[in-house]
């Protein structure tokens, strides 16, 4: 009885048509589709300057103390920012305007920072943070 290895190397290699179309199919498809792009194109921690309560709750309109990416800077204050509430409900909404307005004004307050996250192109501020 001679032995003899199989010939198996191209079957290793080798997937077979379906299998290949299925690979090329989901590498096309990963490639192609659109992948979640981060929300905000710029963050910096800054000191609040002033708050508006005019438009509370459909916007919290605020200054911060530094030069933000591109957005307008007032003669008195630093750069004008907004956030938008967010939530599914007015309530939520509501509640969320007035958890970022109460973090604004213990900024503001205390002395201390803000570490927020926003968008160049509106100004909109899309993440808070009391440092």
């Amino acid at each position: 009885m001679q032995f003899s290895a199989p010939n198996r190397i191209f079957d290793y290699i080798y997937w077979g048509e379906q299998n290949m179309v299925r690979f090329l199919a989901i590498f096309c498809m990963a490639v192609v589709l659109p992948s979640p792009a981060l929300a905000y194109d710029w963050s910096t921690v800054a000191s609040v300057a002033a708050i508006e309560g005019t438009h509370v709750p459909s916007i919290v309109r605020f200054w911060v103390t530094s030069k933000v990416s591109t957005c307008p800077t007032g003669q008195e204050f630093g750069s004008q920012l907004d956030y938008s509430p967010i939530g599914s409900t007015a309530d939520e909404r509501i509640a969320n305007a007035q958890a970022v307005t109460s973090i604004l004004m213990t900024a503001k307050v205390t002395g201390r920072q803000i570490k927020i996250f926003g968008r160049s192109s509106d100004c909109v501020v899309e993440f808070i943070y009391l440092v």
